[in-house]
């Protein structure tokens, strides 16, 4: 009984593939699928088959109307793709198979097969900041614009204009892929009417062409730059800038004043730069205005508003240029100078056989009197910004060792050391007790450069590796500057040579990367940050 079992199995299934094998080749797999809306239109079309087919026969049956040029592709011999151009948008499209395609074996199928999609709509623009017609744009904003869909960013920098003439980089937003961020590259002109144009050749990222576009918006005053992070670039570490550059935290270098540059500083209302040149000139630079070349040449300098003039540091003389073009000697044999954030005192070093000290001068009374007697050299002076204290470096007997110290003016004006080390220049935080400096400490491996944010008072009996910002980082790091708030801290990393911005929050969270090398966008290394509001 089980025998006959047995071979009634054997002959069912030989009679099954017989039938198999008599019957034409069956389609069992389709894309796009019938009825299919809003198809990418460079969404390639797949037909899968039962067995393996006669390709000839299948690709001279095989037809797509209206029609598209493209390629049959085989990736094995029971599939067709045929990659197409792009189709045009928001249309119906139709997969034809005519009878008498044939499998491997030379089984036709005598049927026509037929389905129809329909493709996506072109893209279109559905917003944009600033919105059409708006008045009092910040000249320094970024302008946004949201698609519908997925854009190509080089397609629509190709396609953009701008009138008057500016030039601009494109980027899609890492956040969002419909939004692209146009991004000038300097400020734009304040008080003026300004065109944004998208002309025909903006494409999405399925090649569909975008309408034209148009947008207008009125700039208003300048503003304050004091969410951005300000620096010089350059081709080298030591070679003059490229300029004054500007990033924020998105991570969009800009150009704010061009040509070569050996330093800077920000004036306190954060509206204008003091800008020095190779040999030692100085620019005054307002934001949406002319550039003004100040008439003296200094390694230093700073400006002590409209009524009092200027401070600089001619050589070791220290000067100061008043409104009136006339020139007051303050006093000679000076190291540097600090001003005081209300503009009403400069700090200053001098040394001598005996020592060294600092000095203060009272801008109104055009007086000097003694801040700090010191055994042995001072630098790197800074005001705190109650302008209650200073901090600043003394040399110690040990070679390379500088001491951090902070003298309390006023009252019993005592002054104590924070911190022993390769220390650089302090900074304070605005609205705390703390200093942000860069030390070079030991670590596994060899010295390493990193930030520390000291507590004046509760300093540490020594600095380390545990109390470096950030706990893991990106390596030797330096020249930390804090936002105006305090909430955030700007610095360089990396290698002097190829130094790059970074961003931080104040207890060392939140690391970002805000420029990169890059040989034909970026091709620069960074130097001397600051924010750009003091």
């Amino acid at each position: 009984m089980a025998a006959r079992l047995a071979v009634s199995l054997a002959f069912l299934v030989l009679a099954s593939l017989g039938a198999a094998c008599d019957s034409p080749p069956q389609i069992v797999e389709i894309s796009p699928g019938r009825g299919a809306q809003e198809v990418r239109t460079n969404a390639p079309v797949r037909i899968r088959f039962d067995r393996p087919v006669n390709k000839a026969s299948v690709g001279a049956s095989f037809n797509l109307l209206p029609a598209a040029s493209g390629e049959l592709a085989w990736p094995d011999a029971s599939t067709l793709v045929f990659n197409h151009t792009t189709l045009r948008p928001d249309a119906e499209y139709e997969v034809i198979l005519a009878p008498g395609y044939r499998d491997a074996s030379g089984k036709s199928n005598p049927l026509r097969h037929s389905w129809k999609f329909h493709t996506e709509p072109p893209p279109a623009l559905r917003s944009t900041t600033p919105a059409a017609g708006d008045q009092g744009v910040d000249p320094a904003a970024f302008l946004t614009l949201v698609f519908s869909r997925e854009m190509d960013p080089a397609s629509v920098g190709s396609a953009l204009s701008f009138a008057p003439a500016a030039d601009f980089s494109v980027r899609s937003d890492p956040g969002d892929a419909k939004r692209l961020v146009v991004a000038p590259q300097t400020l734009l002109d304040p008080s003026s009417h300004y065109e944004l144009a998208i002309a025909p050749g903006a494409k999405d990222v399925d090649g569909n062409s975008l309408p034209a576009a148009r947008l207008s918006f009125t700039t208003g005053p300048v503003r304050s730059l004091r969410r951005l992070i300000t620096f010089i670039a350059g081709q080298t570490s030591s070679d003059p800038g490229t300029g004054v550059w500007m990033v924020d935290s998105g991570g969009f270098p800009r150009q704010l004043v061009a040509g070569p540059v050996d330093g800077f500083l920000w004036t306190a209302d954060g509206l204008g730069l003091l800008v020095r040149r190779p040999g030692g000139s100085w620019e005054q630079v307002t934001l949406g205005s002319n550039q003004v070349r100040l008439p003296f040449s200094a390694s230093w300098a700073a400006y002590l508003g409209e009524a009092a003039g200027y401070v600089y540091l001619d050589g070791r003389r220290l000067r100061r240029l008043l409104p009136d073009a006339s020139t007051v000697d303050i006093a000679t044999g000076v190291d540097e100078a600090a001003v005081s954030p209300d503009l009403a005192r400069v700090a200053f070093s001098v040394h001598d056989l005996g020592g060294a000290e600092i000095r203060g001068y009272d801008v109104a009374l055009r007086a000097q009197y003694r801040i700090q007697r010191e055994a042995l050299p001072i630098s790197a002076i800074a005001w705190s910004p109650d302008g209650r204290r200073l901090a600043y470096l003394e040399e110690s007997a040990g070679a390379g060792t500088l001491q951090l110290r902070v003298k309390t003016l006023g009252g019993a004006g005592t002054a104590a050391t924070l911190a022993t080390g390769s220390i650089s220049r302090p900074v304070w935080s605005a609205g705390s007790n703390d200093l942000i400096f860069s030390a070079e400490i030991e670590v596994a491996g060899g010295a390493s450069t990193r930030l520390f944010r000291l507590n004046t008072a509760l300093p540490p009996p020594r600095l380390t590796s545990a109390g470096a910002l950030p706990a893991a980082g990106p390596g030797d790091s330096w020249n930390p500057r804090p936002s105006p708030d305090g909430h955030q801290i700007a610095f360089l990393a990396g290698s002097p040579a190829s130094a790059q911005v970074w961003l931080m929050n104040a207890d060392g969270t939140g690391l970002a990367r805000l420029t990169r090398f890059d040989a034909e966008a970026f091709p620069f290394s960074c130097r001397e940050v600051h924010w750009g509001e003091p």
